[in-house]
């Protein structure tokens, strides 16, 4: 009891380590108001992103508190769900804030623009699947796609901007994305918000 079995999930050897197991899913016994978290294998969710497909990084439950008077999200909270999709696609590599600081020596990632365009609607206790991937590389910044749906029913779509911040002895400035970095996340898989 407690568990269960998803055709989705699938684990390359039968004793992951600790650094291999990240929640990728939040699924649901037909008993109410029981979660179960769907353990996945982070290499897997890695061959995705390099298929080219934009992949789940965040599956919450709609509270009650996310919503206005009327039952429905209010839109701040979809800024909210898309900066944490953004640190669940930082984590299908391995990745935090903290750990971007120690490898490429970065002051952070700071979002400077963040758009979005609001589909349908979602209410309280709807479980919400936002999926991620890279829209467009500049030199200093990029730019991240998000799709959320409930139920495969598409809720909204998203970009946000972020810069790549440098230290200077001084104020932080933007400088050049390291290799590495736009190698691990990918060539862009997702539409950007520029046209043309």
């Amino acid at each position: 009891a407690g568990r269960k079995q998803c055709a989705d999930a699938q684990h390359e050897s039968s004793h992951p380590t600790g650094t291999e197991i990240l929640a990728l899913k939040l699924c649901f016994n037909p008993t109410p108001n029981r979660a179960i978290i769907l353990l996945g294998c982070a290499s897997s969710m890695r061959r995705a992103l390099r298929g080219s497909v934009m992949i789940p990084t965040l599956e919450t439950i709609i509270q009650f508190g996310d919503c206005d008077e009327a039952g429905i999200v209010f839109y701040p909270r979809y800024f909210y769900w898309m900066d944490s999709a953004f640190q669940g696609l930082l984590r299908t590599h391995g990745w935090n804030q903290r750990k971007l600081r120690t490898m490429f020596g970065t002051t952070g990632t700071p979002l400077v623009k963040a758009t979005a365009n609001f589909v349908s609607p979602a209410s309280y206790d709807d479980v919400l699947t936002v999926s991620a991937g890279i829209a467009r590389w500049g030199n200093s910044s990029f730019q991240i796609y998000f799709k959320g749906a409930v139920d495969g029913r598409p809720v909204f779509e998203g970009w946000e901007t972020r810069v790549w911040l440098i230290p200077t002895g001084g104020r932080p400035k933007a400088g050049a994305i390291p290799e590495t970095f736009r190698k691990v996340l990918g060539e862009p898989t997702a539409k950007s918000d520029v046209v043309g």
